[in-house]
């Protein structure tokens, strides 16, 4: 009986130890779940009609990331996706530009080489124009041959220049109109950044010159411009107040109300800042209605200032 219960337990405990042999030969499966998505951001935040908007999140998966979206909805409509490029666990995409006071809803999609996927929660911005301050405005360009006068936004945001007049030699002598009236710049005019906008002066008609450039055209004025007489232009806001100013004199601190129409620094035929809206009036020989005025300047650089 005793060999019976011997026999008994030695095939038990070998039974016993070949289970936990095989148990030990089997190989462990890898969890697998889905992707993780976090520190969704965009950028800017502040989001205005001339900006592409930078979706950026951090992806993890234990088997990799195979593939990422940004899908975005404008102001409800059709759904579009933007293939997300990887940076280590950073994705990012751009969406693209979009007209002012659209609504972009978004989401974020990854993929792993698991094929398992996950969507983050919708977030959304609005689309609104920043404008810019007036006083940002310059004058930028006087040609005395073709007459006109040209100004420039300088600054990266669209600024309303409703109300704009210029007074000559004077700080209420209005360039005006051909019935007479004060030529001012028609109220909720914006200027866009980087761009221009022009006036003809003593009749000359340059809406196609401008259309030509793509520059804003404000109007017609039958106020002469002269290049051979001192003079003084000064851009003023809709109450008065002196925006910008060019002086051509031969006197090197003139006052407004000096007389006019004396010496000059230098006879010109085109008085233009160089580079545009920063630089210094120069006196040049052509002139560039509505486009760029290059950044090359001549010697002869206009220096005398208001008092």
């Amino acid at each position: 009986m005793k060999y019976i219960m011997k026999k008994f337990l030695t095939v038990i405990m070998t039974v016993l130890a070949l289970s936990l042999v095989m148990s030990s030969c089997v190989k462990d499966k890898m969890f697998v779940g889905d992707p993780s998505i976090s520190s969704i951001v965009f950028s800017p935040t502040s989001v205005t009609p001339y900006d592409e908007v930078t979706v950026s999140a951090t992806l993890y998966d234990l088997s990799g990331i195979k593939s990422a979206i940004v899908n975005y909805k404008v102001s409800g409509g059709s759904s579009s996706a933007v293939a997300m490029t990887a940076s280590g666990d950073t994705y990012s995409a751009k969406i693209p530009v979009q007209a002012d006071k659209a609504v972009v809803a978004f989401t974020i999609t990854a993929i792993s080489n698991n094929n398992r996927t996950t969507t983050s929660v919708s977030q959304s911005y609005t689309v609104g124009i920043q404008y810019g301050e007036l006083n940002d405005i310059r004058l930028n360009e006087l040609n005395s041959s073709t007459k006109f006068i040209e100004i420039y936004n300088p600054t990266s945001k669209p600024i309303v220049i409703g109300g704009i007049k210029f007074a000559k030699n004077a700080a209420d002598a209005y360039f005006v109109d051909a019935a007479g009236a004060t030529l001012q710049v028609a109220t909720g005019t914006v200027l866009n950044p980087k761009s221009y906008a022009i006036m003809g002066c003593k009749g000359a008609d340059l809406s196609s010159t401008a259309t030509t450039a793509g520059a804003l055209y404000l109007g017609t004025s039958t106020t002469g411009l002269s290049g051979s007489k001192s003079l003084l232009v000064i851009m003023q806001d809709k109450d008065g107040n002196k925006i910008d100013s060019f002086v051509n004199s031969a006197v090197a601190t003139p006052a407004i109300t000096d007389t006019w129409d004396g010496a000059v620094e230098y006879t010109f035929t085109d008085a233009s800042r160089v580079p545009d809206g920063s630089g210094d009036f120069y006196s040049l020989t052509d002139g560039t209605p509505g486009v760029t005025n290059g950044t090359t300047p001549s010697a002869d650089k206009f220096t005398h200032k208001l008092n």
